[in-house]
């Protein structure tokens, strides 16, 4: 259901942006509703959503404006992921702790590969 009242309100905007936007006489510039409205969603619901509804904004723009089609809906797609946090939390949250993870097997792996490969060293190659 959440996605059907996105929807509606991102063709609301895309609609309002496309045949009110250029008319507005704001200080030299022209609001961008879809983009306002997909931000405010991307940091109320999270990456995901915001993802989700960034895409469906870009698409419904995408088929309003002369702009290639697909531009409006990557951008708006990743600026919706990427506008709400958490993602970024879970990133370091989880790298951080790998990493340190890697470098402490790292000395042992490094031990042993060389073993092995002195161990080899004296092998020759099995040619065909």
């Amino acid at each position: 259901m959440r996605f059907v009242i996105a929807g509606g309100l991102l063709a609301l905007a895309a609609l309002l942006q496309s045949v009110l936007g250029p008319s507005l006489p704001l200080v030299r510039g022209r609001p961008d509703l879809v983009l306002v409205v997909v931000l405010a969603w991307s940091m109320l619901r999270g990456s995901g959503e915001g993802a989700f509804v960034g895409f469906l904004g870009g698409a419904l723009l995408d088929s309003v404006t002369y702009t290639q089609f697909g531009v409006n809906s990557a951008l708006l797609g990743l600026l919706g992921y990427f506008t709400a946090m958490p993602p970024i939390y879970e990133t370091y949250a989880t790298a951080f702790p790998a990493a340190l993870l890697n470098a402490v097997l790292l000395a042992p792996t490094f031990v042993l590969c060389r073993r092995l490969l002195r161990a080899l060293d004296g092998w020759t190659q099995l040619r065909l």
